[in-house]
C-alpha cells in the first residue's frame, strides 16, 4: 500500500499543479483587464516593438519621425515655401503614423503565420480503484506535425499582406504631399484674389465718392451716384466672401498639416509659373510608379498563394502521441505510441480550392479594372489642366493686359468728365470678371497638376479603416 500511496500522491501532485498553474494564468489575464495603466502599459509595449519594424525607406522623412522643423510667425519673418510646409505635414500628419503602424501589425501576422504547434503534456489515469490499487498513473505527451509546407505558404500570404500594408503608406504619403501642395496653392490663389477684391473694392469706394461731389456740383445725375453705391455694396460683398474663402484655405492646411493651432503664416510661391505636363509622360508615370496599380497586383499575386495554400491543406497533418503510464496493478511501466492522421477521401478542400480558382480571376480582374479607372480619370484631367492653362496663358498675355489699358483710359476719361460713369462701370466690371477669371483659370491649372502629379492620390484625410 506504499507504493499505492506514492503513486498517488504522484498523481495527486500533477493534478494540483496543473490546477494552479491554470489559477494563476487565469488570475494573471483578469488582473491584466483589470489594471488601470493597461493603455500604458500596451503602448509602451508597442513603442519598444517599433525596432522590429522594417518601415519604408523614403527621402523625405520616415513615418515616425516627430521633430518638426519652427514655424516662424508672420512678424519680420521669411514666408514658408512649399517644401517646408510639406516636411511639416510629413512631419505631423497622423495618418502617416496610422499606416505605418498597419505595416507593423502585418508584420506580427505574419510571424504568427509561420510558427509551428506547440505541443501538448498532460496527465492520464485509468482503471483507478480497480482491485483496491491506483490503477494507471503516468502523463502524455502530444505533437500536431504540420506538412505539405503549410507554414511556408502561411507566410507567403502573409508577406503579401506586408507588402500591401507597405503600399498604402506609400499612397497615403502621396496623398498626403499631393493635399499639402493643392491647399498651399490654393491659400496663394485665395490671397491673390483677397487682394484683388480689396483693390476692386477701394476703386469702387473712390468712385462713389467721386460721384457724390459730382452730385453735389451738378455734374451728374442721381442714378450715376446709386449706380455707384450698389457697386461698391457688391464688391465689398465680393471681398467679404474672398476673405472668408482665405480663411477657408488655412484651416483645410493646418488640418492636412496635423497642427491645427498654428496662426496663418505668409506663404511664397509663383503659381503664375504654369507647370508643362502631356498625356505621354503623365500616363508613362502612372502606369510605372502607381501605388493602386501596385496594390492590384499585389492582390493578384496573394490570391495566387492562398490557392496554393488551398491545395497544400489536402495533405493530412500528422498527430504523435506518446504516453508512460505505471500499472499498478501488475507493478509495470507501460509505453503507448499513437500516430495519427485523417484520410482526405471525402474532404479533400476542393471547395476552397475552386473559391480561390476564382478569386484569382477576380483579382485579375480588378488589375485590369483599376488601369482603365486610372487611364479614364487621368484623361480627365489632362482635359481640365489643358483647357485651364490655355485660358490661363490668354488671359495673362492678352486678355488682362488689355482690360487694365482699357480701364485707366477710360478712368481718366472719366476724370477729366469726358465720358459718363456708365462707361467706367462697364470698364470697370469687363477687368473685374477678367480678373477673377484669371484667378479661376490658374486654381484649376493647379488643382489639375497637383492630382496628375501626385498619380491621381489626393484626399489624405479620408476614412479608409477597411483597406487591407
Amino acid at each position: 500500500m506504499s507504493k499505492l500511496s506514492s503513486i498517488t500522491a504522484l498523481a495527486l501532485h500533477m493534478i494540483a499543479l496543473a490546477v494552479l498553474l491554470a489559477t494563476q494564468n487565469a488570475h494573471a489575464q483578469i488582473k491584466l483587464l483589470e489594471d488601470k495603466d493597461l493603455a500604458k502599459t500596451d503602448l509602451a509595449e508597442c513603442v519598444d516593438q517599433k525596432s522590429a519594424i522594417v518601415w519604408p525607406v523614403q527621402s523625405a522623412g520616415t513615418p515616425m519621425e516627430r521633430l518638426p522643423p519652427p514655424l516662424r510667425s508672420a512678424d519680420g519673418q521669411p514666408p514658408l515655401t512649399l517644401d517646408e510646409v510639406t516636411q511639416i505635414a510629413l512631419n505631423h500628419n497622423p495618418t502617416l503614423s496610422e499606416f505605418a503602424a498597419r505595416i507593423g501589425a502585418a508584420q506580427g501576422l505574419w510571424l504568427q503565420a509561420g510558427l509551428r504547434p506547440n505541443p501538448t503534456i498532460g496527465y492520464t489515469g485509468e482503471d483507478m480503484g480497480a482491485l483496491g490499487t491506483a490503477g494507471q498513473q503516468g502523463g502524455f505527451v502530444a505533437k500536431e506535425f504540420v506538412t505539405g509546407g503549410k507554414l511556408g505558404l502561411n507566410r507567403a500570404v502573409a508577406q503579401t499582406d506586408v507588402q500591401a500594408a507597405q503600399q498604402q503608406w506609400v499612397a497615403q504619403r502621396m496623398r498626403v504631399v499631393s493635399d499639402v501642395r493643392a491647399a498651399f496653392y490654393e491659400v496663394i490663389i485665395t490671397q491673390r484674389e483677397w487682394e484683388l477684391n480689396e483693390r476692386l473694392a477701394t476703386l469702387a469706394r473712390k468712385t462713389r465718392e467721386t460721384e457724390e461731389q459730382r452730385v453735389k456740383a451738378l455734374e451728374s445725375s442721381r442714378a450715376a451716384l446709386i449706380s455707384s453705391e450698389l457697386q461698391e455694396l457688391d464688391l465689398q460683398m465680393q471681398l467679404q466672401g474672398a476673405q472668408r474663402r482665405y480663411s477657408d484655405a488655412w484651416r483645410r492646411l493646418i488640418f492636412i498639416l496635423g497642427r491645427p493651432n498654428i496662426e496663418p503664416t505668409p506663404l511664397i510661391a509663383d503659381v503664375e509659373a504654369i507647370p508643362d505636363i502631356g498625356w505621354t509622360e503623365a500616363l508613362r508615370r502612372l502606369l510605372q510608379n502607381s501605388p493602386e496599380l501596385a496594390q492590384a497586383a499585389t492582390a493578384l499575386d496573394r490570391a495566387r498563394w492562398v490557392w496554393r495554400r488551398a491545395r497544400a491543406q489536402r495533405v493530412p497533418n500528422v498527430n504523435v502521441r506518446a504516453s508512460v503510464r505505471h500499472n499498478d496493478e501488475i507493478d509495470d511501466t507501460v509505453t503507448d505510441v499513437a500516430v495519427s492522421l485523417p484520410l482526405p477521401v471525402l474532404d479533400r478542400n476542393q471547395g476552397n480550392v475552386r473559391a480561390a480558382c476564382f478569386e484569382i480571376t477576380v483579382a485579375r480582374c480588378r488589375l485590369q479594372r483599376t488601369e482603365f479607372r486610372l487611364r479614364t480619370k487621368l484623361a480627365q484631367l489632362i482635359r481640365r489642366y489643358e483647357i485651364a492653362r490655355y485660358q490661363a496663358e490668354r488671359y495673362a498675355d492678352t486678355i488682362l493686359p488689355k482690360s487694365q489699358a482699357s480701364l485707366e483710359l477710360i478712368q481718366n476719361a472719366y476724370l477729366a468728365d469726358e465720358l459718363e460713369y456708365l462707361d467706367f462701370l462697364t470698364a470697370q466690371s469687363t477687368y473685374s470678371h477678367n480678373s477673377l477669371a484669371y484667378i479661376a483659370a490658374l486654381r484649376e491649372v493647379w488643382d489639375s497638376y497637383v492630382a496628375i502629379d501626385g498619380l491621381l492620390l489626393t484626399g489624405s484625410l479620408a476614412d479608409r479603416a477597411g483597406a487591407r
